[in-house]
């Protein structure tokens, strides 16, 4: 029996955590999708947002609306591509689930720069609530990558390239010139 035989390997354990956050992200992500895409018909169609002067009206809602829409959707096929990648335990999975740790954080960081920096009324929207999400990134990035990067059970579960089907190889030959 080999070494790795001997060392955790497929998904279970800790793995079975970002497992199951692959498995509901894409469900997280297609309703905020939706709620920002509802966002975005809002602020570019009602009065109080496009109407300056209007206690709601910022000359940037829209093209904010429109990013973060456009930054969901980014992350919704990255998600998918992920889960396809770790349920085919491909060994590109470790280092781009790290890079997608550090993206969600990337992009966290870069809304509540926007926000700041524009100074967009939240409605219904503490200081608080703004930074949650990326508190829960960077304690996730910090409790996943070094997991990535160290664990035995990733290391021995992310070995195959997924199996693809190949056509069977067909001899071919040259026509007899008496065959035309």
């Amino acid at each position: 029996m080999s070494a790795t035989n001997a060392e955790p390997q497929g998904i279970g354990g800790w793995l079975l955590l970002p497992a199951i956050g692959l498995i509901l992200s894409p469900i997280r992500l297609a309703f905020a999708i939706y709620t920002q895409a509802t966002v975005l018909v809002t602020v570019t169609t009602q009065p109080a947002f496009t109407e300056p002067g209007s206690a709601f009206y910022h000359p940037n809602w829209a093209g904010y609306a429109f990013a973060s829409l456009a930054s969901s959707i980014a992350l919704f096929a990255a998600t998918l591509y992920l889960a396809w990648r770790f349920f085919t335990r491909s060994p590109k999975l470790p280092m781009r689930y790290i890079q997608w740790m550090l993206a969600v954080v990337a992009l966290q960081w870069a809304d509540i720069a926007v926000v700041k920096h524009n100074g967009f009324p939240m409605v219904g929207m503490s200081d608080a609530d703004l930074y949650r999400d990326l508190v829960r990134a960077v304690i996730a990035s910090a409790i996943w990558i070094p997991y990535f990067l160290y664990s035995k059970r990733v290391r021995n579960t992310f070995t195959e390239a997924p199996a693809t089907a190949t056509a069977p190889r067909v001899e071919r030959r040259e026509p007899a010139v008496d065959e035309w």
